[in-house]
């Protein structure tokens, strides 16, 4: 990888440095202490660090930023981190997100993200965690893991589609019906009111409708759908949720929809 021309006085010949990552946490791996196993957590994540005073670096850009609901000149970081079950964290892999009105040389976040897994899956096999905001949520994104030993927990956003089984007396068949986050919240609010701050409740019977590709019978690929469970569980903020008229508002943070896969 060819260092940006902002930094070649300092680097003035190219370097791996990629690479260069991707034997530091080899290493890592050699030592019992740091060593990844089976259920600790990546965390995937996004964040802009604002950045007014640099104008020539090639890898800032105006962006909005939903925290302050403002559009900062600001690099965008896609890093991941390491959560070990021992206590231990660190720093894996980290990527710039670039601004480009080229369409060839626009790589998007999720792009990134794989890179920065596969990185990590040439170092380590075991099966881990992938938690990340409801940036990330991507269905195609949530295949990928699934195909590379990747379970994953997020957010749900409030526009977030899920299902739950019933059984339709009628068809005498079980069903699958949409429903919100805030739906799920609402059939659990008596029980979320019981709770103090740090409680989960697990929520029974939701699954996500992903896609998956197969053949016909003429031997043509097609696109189908299948619903997937998932371990839904609501978790509460705070010891005294707001409400009004006794229904949890949207944009209350006292409980939140979590979808970790089965």
């Amino acid at each position: 990888m060819h260092q940006p021309v902002c930094f070649q006085p300092f680097f003035p010949k190219p370097f791996e440095w990629l690479q260069f990552a991707v034997g530091r946490v080899q290493r890592l791996q050699e030592r019992p202490e740091s060593r990844l196993s089976e259920g600790d957590v990546i965390a995937l994540d996004d964040t802009k660090v604002a950045h007014p005073f640099g104008k020539k670096l090639p890898f800032l850009c105006w962006l909005f930023d939903s925290s302050t609901r403002n559009h900062v000149w600001c690099m965008n970081l896609i890093s991941t981190y390491a959560v070990l079950k021992n206590g231990l964290e660190y720093p894996l892999f980290w990527r710039f997100w670039r601004k480009t009105e080229s369409r060839n040389d626009k790589q998007t976040k999720l792009e990134l993200a794989r890179k920065m897994l596969l990185d990590l899956r040439s170092t380590w096999r075991e099966r881990l965690w992938v938690a990340m905001d409801r940036w990330f949520i991507c269905k195609n994104f949530f295949n990928w893991l699934a195909e590379h030993n990747f379970d994953w927990v997020t957010k749900a956003g409030k526009n977030t589609v899920l299902y739950c089984k019933y059984f339709d007396p009628v068809s005498r068949k079980e069903q699958y019906k949409k429903v919100n986050p805030k739906e799920l919240l609402r059939s659990i609010y008596a029980k979320l009111c019981k709770l103090e701050k740090g409680g989960i409740i697990s929520i029974p019977d939701v699954y996500i409708k992903l896609s998956y590709e197969t053949t016909n019978r003429k031997g043509e690929p097609v696109r189908r759908w299948r619903y997937v469970p998932i371990a839904a569980v609501a978790s509460t903020y705070r010891k005294e949720p707001v409400t009004v008229d006794g229904i949890l508002q949207e944009d209350d943070e006292s409980a939140a929809c979590r979808m970790p896969t089965c």
